[in-house]
């Protein structure tokens, strides 16, 4: 879809017909790239893509259509008015339910492939019911650092929680990383050697994640400070996660207390984030 060439018709005219497309689909994906292409007439001055994503805004399914904006890395966008949509794209769009990939070409076909086959939530109900509901945390920490944040892991599962650290990088590593963002109830950043900019872009992340959940809440946001302790560390401040100083000689289960506590909380009052 769509099945008749949009740049032959008029704005009424395709909101008409996108509006029936996205009634039969459960996936919707918009390639994105340098220019912003044709305007049709009578379309408030907006591209086919802009009109095409204008419409998959207004959709009234609550989360029953998945949709998609894929940017291929490292797009070099000449076009101001391509620059100034692609902002708009990926400072609007994560909030209202749009999963914003910016991934290559084999990466966003493995991410489609896992949508398409992945059950509707009213399929998997029978598999809810008998499944023991452990929590996952998702803990994110640089690739170098992975035997480090092993014993924030081992506190963390020996508590009963799920823990997944980052995936290997290969081809499908970028759409597990996705699908951890999508289904992990809490997050928590081991902030070792890593620079700040690291940090915010771990930070980032879990922005994004909110537009994959489709309403599932994250029950807590932390920032692990390991060692070495640095005045970056000790200052840096943010509203997005709560910080837990681990520095030796503080052991990963006194500096793990705040979250643990958080997450049993939630178990009790339901989800706060």
């Amino acid at each position: 879809m769509p099945q008749v060439p949009l740049r032959l018709q008029n704005g009424p005219q395709v909101e008409r017909l996108v509006a029936a497309d996205l009634a039969r689909c459960l996936l919707a994906v918009y390639p994105v790239g340098a220019y912003y292409g044709p305007v049709l007439e009578q379309s408030g001055d907006r591209s086919i893509t802009e009109l095409q994503i204008d419409m998959a805004l207004s959709d009234g399914r609550n989360g029953a259509l998945t949709r998609i904006v894929w940017i291929p890395p490292g797009t070099e966008v000449p076009d101001p008015r391509q620059r100034r949509f692609i902002q708009r794209i990926r400072e609007e769009l994560p909030s209202k339910g749009f999963e914003i990939v910016e991934r290559s070409l084999g990466e966003i076909e493995t991410h489609i492939t896992d949508r398409l086959e992945r059950p509707h939530p009213s399929n998997r109900q029978d598999e809810c019911d008998t499944a023991i509901d452990q929590k996952e945390i998702y803990l994110l920490c640089l690739p170098s650092e992975r035997d480090a944040a092993r014993a924030v892991r081992d506190c963390l599962f020996a508590e009963g929680f799920e823990v997944k650290l980052p995936p290997a990088k290969d081809e499908s590593a970028a759409a597990l990383h996705m699908r951890r963002l999508e289904s992990s109830d809490a997050f928590l950043v081991f902030w070792g050697s890593g620079d700040e900019s690291w940090v915010e872009t771990a930070l980032n992340d879990l922005k994004k994640a909110k537009g994959l959940r489709k309403g599932k809440p994250i029950l807590s946001k932390r920032i692990f400070l390991a060692d070495p302790p640095t005045d970056g560390k000790l200052e840096y401040r943010t509203h997005q996660a709560a910080s837990l100083p681990g520095f030796s000689p503080t052991l990963a289960k006194e500096a793990l207390k705040p979250l643990l506590a958080e997450l049993r909380r939630a178990e009790v009052g339901g989800g706060r984030l």
